[in-house]
């Protein structure tokens, strides 16, 4: 990829006006009946969190999840065994190290399984690579304690001491990322 001088300032507003106008009529009633590239292409055009709703719904729709109401501390969804789930996306962009991040993790609510869905998106000229990984309570708490993959990512939240409500987030290495494909891979219903 190479760096392109900015400083037509048609082309400049062009972009501005089309990528907004785009990004506008990204309505998850709009986009549902996409297929998961085409669905996953429009919701990298978000903001983060907007994003992470939308990807959110469809696996919830698509999997005939129920959805968990409000902030109640019980993740964002139950199965048909009623265990309760909560799902975090993350793209992975040209513009990023190539790892994907995952943050607002709260190992405090009553969540069964973590579902991470990592979007590969770096090589816009071919599909999204969408790798999901499922990993139970115990094994996010091996996470952090054993492997300290899940850690506090805010400085301030780092220095309250023993903050047992501190979101946690991945910073993953390249070696990290390996080690989650082998051994918390798995998949879910997408389209």
């Amino acid at each position: 990829m190479y760096a392109k001088k900015l400083d037509d300032e048609n082309e400049i507003n062009h972009v501005f006006h089309s990528h907004w106008t785009r990004v506008a009529t990204v309505s998850y009633e709009a986009t549902a009946h996409l297929p998961w590239n085409t669905f996953v292409k429009l919701a990298s055009l978000c903001s983060i969190k907007r994003s992470g709703t939308l990807i959110e719904r469809r696996l919830i729709d698509y999997n005939k999840w129920m959805k968990v109401r409000g902030r109640a501390h019980y993740g964002d969804a139950t199965n048909d065994q009623m265990k309760k789930i909560e799902i975090k996306s993350s793209f992975l962009t040209p513009l990023g190290n190539g790892l994907p991040t995952f943050r607002g993790v709260r190992v405090w609510d009553q969540v069964d399984f973590y579902y991470f869905i990592a979007i590969d998106i770096t090589d816009t000229t071919r599909d999204p690579q969408t790798t999901i990984f499922m990993l139970t309570k115990d094994q996010l708490l091996e996470e952090i304690r054993v492997y300290k993959t899940l850690r506090r990512y805010n400085k301030k939240q780092q220095d309250v001491a023993q903050n047992e409500r501190s979101e946690l987030g991945t910073a993953f290495t390249k070696s990290e990322y390996e080690r989650w494909k082998l051994m918390y891979r798995t998949s879910v219903k997408t389209e």
